[in-house]
């Protein structure tokens, strides 16, 4: 045993008693949560006369007065960006207090986990993006220094971070970057928000083994020429077998498996300590979640849907009871309230939530939001002490229209969803887009997957806008009086998606900004 296993095994003990010690914690909050939500109101001064308000003019302006009186009192707030649905990024307001809280949310969430779920390798991986861009993913795991041995041997994905390290990974590449500190550090968990992200870093593997493996073969070729930076991040990452794990990945990458396209001989041989896979599970990700389960499935990794949350406020936490899983919004400095979907009718306290319907999320908190219309719709699927078991299903809101057709994103992801059905597994999945020119019409985007011939494009244009006319009668009537122009087809990959779509359009951060839907209210831009 090296000195960072021997810490690592040190490291596995303290989180289990600290696991166990969070959940006693999270529980009481649980019991409590009642009373602190009315003290919160109270604080925050809620009352039945504010009216809920979506995201707009408004909502931004209180945002901003929030900013300048935080800056007035010397608290040095940052702009925290999400891309959203929305033509601009939304900007939300983070102090330094805020950002620790929520870096501890996270960090307990999976202390408890851990101990709970009896992972025995506790040391993970977040997939992030690597350059800096301006999401709270990249508030929360910025640290312009390099991290100290513990962070290292628990958290590896910290050294991604530091600028020198930024720039090796400009000279070899994201994927090679990821790929060797993957396989030297043998970490327990992944852990991604978007189920595309780890999708995305495995197509660019198998499309590309060699140049994926490059910085393995010369760090095995003599380490004269490697960055110091990165050879100060071996010593403080690498366990043990950590060569053994390197000189597996370079012989994948020259195999036939890599050839055909197998990824099971490779997530064996650079992370055989791999225990579970967490990411957001929720909404229109499916396509992409099935994807990222098959690729695992030879591993034997266990899958843990991650808790909900967005840049304006964390708005669920996990609770785990034997093998079950259950998500409550009990989220220190946030007061939720609901209204029935299409925010029609009074606003609801938690207790007044009935078990099996749907309710659209609103919350408020001390940075500029009162009663905001999150646009979130859960599902109460029961109740832990009162507090009701909420279970993400869609964004609501989501509707375009021509001609009066009103599509909405629910009849476009039921479309994508029975065209898929039809196609079978390993099916890429679709997004819709307005196009106005040269006539009125819907663009079709395959996201991923390969490219159609001209006369399956044609036979899959044919089956969706079947679907859609059944869905959708007034679609249907209005493409059947030459209202509607016929729809297009364009397949485009993940990433190209991805970046056209980013707040920034910012090629290298994607991974933290992204967010799928099935209908977009705005063009699509990007080009093949």
């Amino acid at each position: 045993m090296n000195l960072n296993d021997g810490i690592r095994w040190l490291i596995n003990l303290a989180l289990w008693l600290l696991g166990w010690l969070l959940e006693a914690v999270f529980w009481l909050q649980i019991i409590l949560f009642f009373p602190a939500q009315r003290w919160l109101a109270l604080r925050l001064g809620v009352s039945i006369e504010h009216p809920v308000r979506g995201f707009g003019p408004d909502v931004v302006a209180s945002i901003q007065e929030c900013f300048d009186r935080l800056c007035r009192s010397g608290r040095a707030p940052v702009w925290a960006e999400t891309s959203g649905s929305t033509d601009l990024p939304k900007r939300m307001v983070y102090t330094q207090a805020r950002i620790r809280q929520s870096r501890f949310l996270f960090f307990a969430s999976f202390a408890r986990l851990l101990s709970r779920m009896r992972v025995w390798r506790r040391s993970f991986f977040v997939f992030a993006a690597i350059r800096q861009d301006h999401s709270l993913t990249s508030l929360l795991i910025e640290d312009r220094n390099l991290p100290s041995r513990l962070v290292c041997v628990q958290a590896p994905f910290h050294v991604l971070t530091h600028p020198e390290v930024r720039e090796a990974a400009r000279r070899y590449g994201d994927t090679a970057l990821r790929l060797w500190l993957l396989a030297i550090s043998n970490p327990g968990m992944l852990y991604a928000t978007n189920p595309s992200s780890l999708v995305s870093f495995f197509d660019l593997i198998l499309a590309d083994p060699m140049g994926s493996t490059r910085l393995c073969r010369e760090w095995l070729g003599g380490r004269a020429n490697i960055p110091a930076i990165l050879r100060s991040v071996y010593k403080r990452v690498q366990s043990r077998g950590a060569t053994a794990r390197l000189q597996l990945a370079v012989e994948w990458a020259a195999s036939d498996d890599a050839a055909a396209g197998g990824l099971d001989k490779l997530l064996d041989a650079i992370n055989p300590g791999l225990e579970v896979v967490t990411c957001w599970d929720g909404g229109y990700v499916r396509p992409f979640l099935e994807r990222l389960l098959e690729m695992l499935r030879a591993t034997g990794a266990r899958f843990v849907p991650m808790y909900s949350m967005s840049t304006e406020t964390i708005e669920t936490l996990p609770v785990f009871s034997g093998d079950s899983l259950s998500f409550v919004p009990v989220v220190p400095d946030t007061l939720v309230e609901f209204t029935h979907i299409g925010g029609k009718g009074t606003v609801l306290k938690p207790d007044a939530l009935e078990v099996g319907r749907e309710y659209s999320l609103v919350v408020s908190n001390p940075y500029g939001l009162i009663r905001y219309q999150t646009g979130d719709i859960f599902e109460c699927a029961g109740r832990i002490f009162g507090v009701p078991d909420l279970r993400f299903k869609r964004r609501d809101g989501l509707s375009y229209s021509f001609t009066g057709e009103k599509l909405t994103g629910d009849q476009v992801g039921l479309a994508v969803e029975r065209i898929r059905n039809k196609l079978g597994p390993g099916a890429p999945s679709f997004a819709l887009f307005p196009k106005a020119l040269p006539s009125p019409h819907y663009e079709l985007i395959q996201i991923g997957g390969g490219a159609l011939g001209p006369e399956p494009q044609r036979e899959l244009m044919a089956q969706f806008e079947r679907e859609l006319s059944s869905i959708n009668s007034e679609y249907g009537a209005k493409r059947a009086s030459g209202r509607l122009a016929a729809l297009e087809y364009r397949q485009v990959s993940l990433q190209l998606f991805a970046q056209t779509l980013t707040a920034h359009k910012a090629s290298e951060t994607w991974e933290s900004q992204f967010k799928f839907l099935p209908l977009y209210l705005r063009e699509f831009d990007g080009t093949v």
